[in-house]
């Protein structure tokens, strides 16, 4: 069973991959984004996140955490009780998403974002975040 995954995760980016390049569809970036854009509750970062999960379960592959170790992530914050914290990279913000809704109140709630492959200008993103922090 595994390698039939493998073999069709690698398939479906590469047919991914080709449309986008031969511009008959949207990189799966600016999927998402538009998704989260039209869909999302504002002020609910457990919409965004809902949606960006559906996605990924349901159409196709996303270099994010996910839902099982997003909760991972989120109970090492808890626990923690971190007031600051220092994230290096970032795809869809999904992380992000998961950190700054659970820094305690103390904690400095700040993303800076770089996005320039996936957003022309970055407003897409930057619209999700601005609710959140």
């Amino acid at each position: 069973k595994s390698i039939l995954g493998i073999l069709s995760l690698v398939y479906q980016e590469f047919v991914d991959s080709f449309l986008t390049n031969t511009k008959f569809k949207k990189p799966k970036e600016f999927e998402v984004l538009e998704l989260v854009r039209k869909n999302a509750t504002k002020n609910n970062p457990e919409s965004i996140l809902k949606i960006i999960d559906n996605y990924a379960y349901k159409k196709t592959f996303l270099m994010n955490i996910g839902d099982q170790k997003g909760e991972i992530l989120e109970e090492a914050i808890r626990d923690s009780q971190a007031s600051n914290i220092l994230e290096l990279g970032v795809y869809l913000g999904y992380s992000t998403i998961r950190i700054l809704k659970n820094l305690n109140e103390v904690g400095i709630k700040l993303a800076i974002l770089i996005l320039k492959n996936y957003c022309s200008d970055g407003t897409s993103i930057r619209e999700v975040f601005s609710n959140l922090a």
